[in-house]
């Protein structure tokens, strides 16, 4: 399956609440196409909905080095740092969003 449509697959697994489903969809999407960033914000996203937030924030890092000028990895970052009682990192990550926007 195409990247593109892999990610989108995943995009709707993870709306109807499926996200472990779509895990394997996004690393295959990532596998074949290291800078897919849609990806990757997606995979972060599924962490977050599967509560594995050290995973969702190591996911957003790898986002923000794929496309640094974009916010989505920012934001994606600053919710899993909030869940893990990193307050002051998330904040920043947060701070980096909206720098990253502006």
């Amino acid at each position: 399956m195409p990247p593109a449509q892999a990610a989108a697959r995943a995009a709707a697994l993870i709306d109807i609440g499926r996200s472990a489903e779509a895990l394997p969809l996004l690393h295959q999407a990532i596998a074949q196409d290291p800078q897919n960033e849609q990806a990757r914000y997606l995979l972060s996203l599924a962490f977050l909905k599967l509560g594995k937030y050290w995973d969702a924030d190591a996911a957003a890092r790898a986002a923000i080095a794929v496309a640094p000028e974009h916010g989505w990895g920012y934001s994606l970052r600053a919710l899993a740092l909030k869940a893990m009682n990193h307050r002051p990192e998330a904040l920043h990550s947060a701070q980096r969003d909206r720098k990253s926007v502006v």
